[in-house]
């Protein structure tokens, strides 16, 4: 009998970039998802085991609904089981009801579990046999022995335990319970969520896997690698194997030391291709004048009109980061539409408001440094220099 443990796919976030609220860093949670779901199909899983966290949000609008139900109806066809328990993000904060629930009822998902402290254990028909789960959702520290206290291991010859929860043995101050809490032993498999990364207990004879999320809602936890975990339950103990996700997107981290080498980095980026646009963060050690930084906003920005990237944050020293995209500006009278108006170029005009707008000694300096490394907006401005 085989099982396939996935978790974290919040469905409807577009997460690092909320600000921005890009629908295609949007679809990437659905595209990874589907992959889920072709990986479920391709190995002939009897069931999907979800640990949590399946949508972003506990209310969640109507396009993950349907990209959710979508996928799901393709496991349902096939006779696949979708197990899953509700992570916080699938928890309404106030009354209401979960969207696991809804799922459910449309006979897509069952739901071992949707509030603090609703524990269930039950079984559940699969093609070969009928598997035990008990589904724990998210809970606080607080409630920890509260909720041990209501675990009862299913009477069957299989058993999963699956539980949304950060185990003091990840070394997090904000873990909510110890795996010597969590009675183990009597389950063939503990699949959990809530970690985004992939994690494997190795003190005990039972599998305990964070299978991790599906795409990294943060530069902070990403990794180029995202798994799925394939469950062997067939033998007389459980064994497991990593599956890697193909479909998520990679972000780039540029860290230097100054201007001038952030401009290198720019330049050898704007001559690589990728199969999916990716997220990027400049980290810069030295504080960039408000004219390099400018120069280096309007060089992001044409890798992000060109397609090369999706978008970017840029840190310079400890400011917060400043996620570059193109605004729109309103009507009314504005320096900056005249200069836009009279310099057609992207550089010479983040140049030429650069310099209107200084007050910084050595701006000169800056400038020619600029022109210097730059050959093509240099030509511009000699262009521009012989037409007025």
């Amino acid at each position: 009998m085989l099982l396939l443990h996935v978790s974290d796919t919040h469905l409807g976030s577009s997460r690092p970039f909320t600000r921005l609220g890009l629908v295609e860093r949007e679809r990437d949670y659905y595209d990874v998802f589907d992959e889920v779901i072709d990986i479920a199909v391709r190995e002939g899983v009897e069931a999907v085991v979800h640990s949590g966290d399946l949508f972003d949000d506990p209310r969640p609008p109507p396009r993950p609904y349907v990209y959710a139900a979508k996928s799901l109806r393709r496991l349902a066809e096939r006779e696949v089981k979708f197990i899953a328990v509700a992570g916080q993000h699938d928890q309404p904060k106030r009354r209401g009801a979960s969207p696991l629930s809804v799922l459910s009822e449309m006979g897509l998902v069952y739901s071992f579990g949707e509030a603090p402290g609703d524990v269930r254990s039950g079984l559940v028909k699969l093609k070969s046999c009928e598997l035990g789960v008990t589904g724990i959702p998210y809970f606080d520290r607080p409630q920890a022995g509260s909720v041990v206290g209501m675990i009862n291991p299913p009477d069957s010859a299989r058993k999963v335990l699956v539980a949304h929860a950060l185990i003091q043995e990840l070394g997090l101050s904000n873990y909510s319970v110890s795996i010597s809490q969590l009675p183990v032993e009597s389950y063939d498999y503990v699949a959990l969520g809530d970690y985004h990364l992939f994690y494997s207990y190795e003190k005990s004879s039972v599998p305990v896997i964070y299978s991790g999320s599906t795409e990294a809602l943060d530069i902070r936890e990403y990794r180029d690698e995202r798994f799925v975990v394939l469950v062997d339950l067939s033998g007389g103990e459980a064994s497991f194997q990593k599956i890697k996700l193909e479909r998520v997107r990679k972000f780039i981290e540029i860290n230097v030391s100054g201007y001038s080498e952030l401009l290198t980095e720019l330049s050898k980026l704007s001559k690589t291709s990728f199969s999916k646009k990716p997220a990027l963060y400049i980290n810069v050690l030295r504080e960039l004048s408000s004219l390099e930084l400018n120069r280096v906003r309007s060089e992001v920005r044409r890798l992000i009109d060109r397609g090369v990237v999706l978008s970017c944050n840029i840190v310079s020293m400890e400011k917060e980061p400043a996620e570059v995209r193109v605004e729109r500006r309103g009507a009314g009278f504005s320096l900056d539409r005249i200069i836009e108006k009279l310099f057609k170029d992207p550089g010479v005009i983040q140049l030429v408001q650069s310099l209107l707008s200084s007050s910084r000694e050595g701006d000169v300096e800056t400038i020619v440094s600029i022109l210097a490394q730059d050959r093509a907006l240099l030509a511009e401005l000699e262009k521009l220099v012989k037409a007025k």
